[in-house]
């Protein structure tokens, strides 16, 4: 049975880039050194607040232009991805679809993003088709805004990630032209040992109905190292030990052997954990990293994709894409691309915050 094909990808980025030279003279030695350990190459973050809604949103135009699908022919709204205080609602799927004038589909929110959201996002997709007959056209978004969540200028802040902004979405159809999802494997591994807390500042402010998706309220705030080198070590561990086994038990639910797969299409990884993942994988498949537009909670893939549909070396063959996120989750799905190049190449859309 199929069940679908990925036909569109788009995405939204703020319109403030930071790179290494943005930061360079601005940080102690300690937090350069930390920043090429943890393979920064540059995120994005907005000049003013932006809500995941508006992310969201214009990644959604994005993809359905890509995939020259009309919003009417959607009939599932997915969203998925790990909620943030202030920006927290029960119904963005039905925001993005009040949005593009859609009023038929059905809205689905998922609070997780196990193993990385786009991919977990693609696991719900799969099931839905292979169970429901009704769905033929699905738009899974996965906007990600939690950049301010790390303050550099706090005493003794880290790098844990570079955690930037953005939003993507796929447009998954049941048939036709596009990247085929085959099968899927996933892996979590507790709290990583309790050495990530996050600390809360709450203010006082409840939802104003007239600029619900627009507000910002200070809840959730900052991301805390226990112990940053303690904890560097615990993750890399563990991802040592699962991202090879989700990736080698998706290749075997999709009946295929390593051998059959053209190259292994990670998101945000460490560099010393991406060098170990070929280590373990072995020379004939190339591991491929995507680190610039930084960490995103798994929703880098997105971006990962469109580059994937247009290189002509894979066209037809087999990929993996794999996420190691935060803070010991794991996952896996294979894909067959496309034999031409594909929709999903469309350029993606920035957003003036």
């Amino acid at each position: 049975m199929n069940t679908g094909t990925i036909a569109g990808v788009g995405t939204a980025l703020p319109e403030v880039r930071v790179t290494m030279d943005r930061l360079a003279g601005e940080r102690t030695p300690e937090a350069m050194r930390l920043l090429r350990e943890a393979g920064f190459e540059a995120k994005h973050t907005p000049h003013d607040d932006i809500s995941p809604w508006h992310l969201a949103t214009e990644a959604a135009r994005s993809a359905l232009s890509a995939a020259e699908v009309e919003p009417q022919d959607v009939d599932l709204v997915l969203t998925v991805g790990l909620p943030r205080g202030e920006y927290q609602t029960w119904a963005l799927s039905l925001a993005v679809q009040k949005a593009l004038g859609m009023n038929r589909a059905a809205g689905l929110d998922l609070g997780d993003s196990t193993g990385g959201s786009l991919l977990a996002g693609l696991r719900v997709l799969r099931a839905k088709f292979a169970t429901d007959a009704r769905r033929q056209v699905a738009l899974l978004l996965s906007p990600h805004r939690f950049s301010d969540m790390v303050d550099l200028t706090r005493p003794g802040g880290h790098w844990l990630w570079p955690i930037g902004d953005a939003g993507v979405a796929l447009v998954v159809k049941r048939e036709g032209d596009g990247l085929a999802i085959l099968d899927h494997a996933f892996a979590t591994d507790g709290a990583a040992s309790r050495l990530l807390t996050v600390q809360c500042e709450v203010a006082d402010e409840g939802p104003c109905p007239e600029g619900f998706y627009e507000k910002e309220w200070a809840l959730i705030k900052w991301f805390t190292l226990r112990d940053p080198n303690r904890w560097y070590a615990d993750y890399r561990e563990r991802a040592g030990r699962h991202l090879p086994a989700v990736i080698l038990e998706a290749v075997r639910r999709s009946g295929l052997r390593l051998e059959d797969v053209d190259c292994v299409q990670a998101g945000y990884l460490y560099p010393e954990v991406a060098e170990q993942l070929a280590a373990s994988l072995g020379h004939g498949v190339e591991v491929r990293r995507h680190n610039a537009h930084g960490m995103l909670g798994g929703a880098e893939l997105g971006f990962a994709l469109r580059e994937l549909a247009a290189d002509p070396h894979v066209q037809g063959k087999h990929v993996v894409l794999a996420s190691a996120c935060l803070p010991a989750h794991f996952g896996a799905m294979v894909l067959r691309m496309s034999r031409t190049a594909s929709p999903t190449a469309g350029a993606g859309s920035f957003v003036v915050g």
